[in-house]
């Protein structure tokens, strides 16, 4: 019957004999004392302690539960004493290298990070079969030109192949005997290649400061180029601000009196009320100063490299400024959708006709100089916006024709007013407004290529439409062209082809038709 002890290795709890322990106990005392003055020892001895845990382990089964003292001096027997290895001598002898010899590790699969480019997948197959890394490197190019089935390979040995993270599973992945010798070893060559690294990390940044110096260089002139920029468009951005909108300079085409338009005046078209136009503006105003404001802000902190914080402060109070007011002026967006968003729509007879053909011709609005001379010209004089602005009117442009097929032998002509509102209500007072006057005389239909209505309906999508329907067997002339909802290729002479068809006069009083 013998004592045993308690012990804890690294974490695992062990049950060993007395004198099983004290033999471990002496062993590293004596290791401690022997590696005290190498460097890295404290690593080397933990690493052995890992070992010897991982040689305890593997003794221990169901039936074997203590470690007992020759298990101990087996264990310590194949770490080797601390004498052997850490005393200078220029050859080991025969017998202490046989006995090296003779303790086998088994090779395992890790990922050596170090030495990898990526996850240490190829490095660590590389160490297991004992080839050079590249051919292995190449192996996984060719699968993958020829079958593309690398990428999960790697990907699955990644997830499952362990990383090499201490000195031992790095004498293992290489299948050397982990003993003192062997661990002495890599953990002088883990602190050569952290010099290593150390000297080349140094060596970069070395190089780094030219660089980074250049890069400031570059960036200054980068900046330089940006606050110009930046000061040309705040310069741009203010000279509209007071031209076209303090000064009310007319610039957009619309105009057959003056040819252009001041931006006052297009507001006055599109926005309901004077309160929304004055608000608009100063919207416009505010956005468009402190755009201006931040711009120069900014274009003057990249020339001078100011970096107060009352600089930042005012920036940044602008630039908030300008995203509130835009936000604010998206509500007259809202607003805008909400006045046009109900089309209204009034129909009138213009009369019916009884003949064999209806003929259609479109009249030019000319405009008179003097006594005997009309203005002939190919151009529509209609502006950007598609329409003409009189001192109490809007002269616009466009008539759609809509053919339809007549219930009797007669030809009806109907007359269609639209336009958008508010209300259903406020939509038809004024499509009432629009002012269209058709002649019917006989079989002769005369219509304007303009109609007009009140400024004070401002631009609301007003439209002009003339409904025809032509009886079975007849046509309608329009500009020399003959319009008929006839089909030559019907087999049954009774069948009437009754599908809608539209043509549309232009400001030019030109006809096209849509078939």
């Amino acid at each position: 019957m013998k004592r045993t002890i308690s012990v804890n290795i690294k974490g695992t709890n062990f049950i060993i004999e007395e004198d099983g322990y004290e033999l471990l106990k002496s062993y590293l005392q004596r290791l401690e004392n022997r590696l005290r003055e190498e460097e890295g020892s404290k690593e080397i001895i933990e690493d052995i302690e890992y070992r010897i845990a991982e040689l305890f382990g593997e003794l221990i089964t169901e039936r074997k539960t203590v470690i007992e003292q020759n298990d101990v001096e087996k264990t310590l027997n194949t770490l080797g004493e601390p004498e052997e290895y850490v005393e200078e001598k220029e050859t080991p002898s025969k017998e202490i290298v046989d006995e090296k010899t003779l303790e086998k590790t088994s090779k395992r699969l890790f990922r050596d990070v170090e030495n990898g480019k990526l996850a240490g997948v190829c490095s660590g197959l590389s160490a297991y079969f004992n080839v050079d890394v590249m051919l292995i490197r190449i192996l996984f190019l060719i699968i993958f030109f020829f079958g593309a089935f690398s990428i999960p390979l790697y990907i699955i040995l990644w997830i499952v192949t362990p990383k090499a993270t201490t000195n031992i599973d790095r004498l293992r992945m290489q299948g050397k005997p982990i003993n003192i010798d062997n661990v002495k070893d890599e953990v002088s060559a883990a602190a050569d290649r952290f010099k290593s690294e150390t000297n080349n990390f140094a060596q970069r940044i070395r190089q780094d400061d030219l660089i980074t110096q250049r890069i400031k260089s570059a960036f200054r002139i980068v900046g330089i180029i940006v606050a110009v920029l930046f000061l040309f468009i705040a310069i741009s951005i203010s000279f509209s601000l007071v031209t076209f909108g303090i000064f009310d300079y007319p610039f957009i085409p619309a105009d057959e009196v003056n040819g252009k338009i001041p931006l006052s005046t297009l507001q006055n078209l599109l926005i309901e009320s004077n309160s929304d136009i004055y608000w608009l503006r100063m919207s416009v105003y505010i956005i468009g100063f402190s755009v201006v404001i931040f711009l120069v802000l900014i274009a003057f902190r990249l020339l001078l490299n100011l970096k107060s914080k009352w600089y930042k402060y005012v920036t940044l109070i602008f630039l908030i400024v300008s995203i509130a007011f835009v936000l604010f002026i998206s509500s007259f967006g809202f607003n805008a959708t909400i006045n046009i968003k109900t089309e209204g729509e009034i129909e009138k007879t213009i009369g019916i006709v009884d003949a064999q053909e209806l003929i259609i011709h479109s009249q030019k609005q000319n405009q008179l100089i003097g006594d005997n001379y009309r203005v002939n010209s190919s151009s529509s004089n209609f502006g950007t916006f598609g329409v003409k602005l009189q001192k109490n009117k809007i002269i616009d442009n466009g008539i759609s024709i809509i053919y339809i097929a007549s219930e009797d032998s007669l030809y009806h002509i109907y007359q269609r007013l639209s336009a958008n509102g508010a209300s259903q209500s406020q939509a038809i007072a004024r499509a009432k407004n629009i002012e269209f006057k058709p002649t019917l005389k006989g079989n002769k239909l005369t219509l304007p290529n303009t109609y007009s209505y009140p400024r004070k309906d401002k631009l609301r999508d007003q439209e002009v439409s003339i409904v025809i329907a032509i009886p079975k067997g007849k046509a309608v002339k329009i500009n020399n062209e003959k319009v008929s909802l006839e089909d030559d290729f019907m087999e049954d002479e009774d069948e009437y082809f009754d599908e809608e068809q539209e043509g549309y006069i232009d400001s030019k009083g030109e006809y096209s038709h849509e078939y």
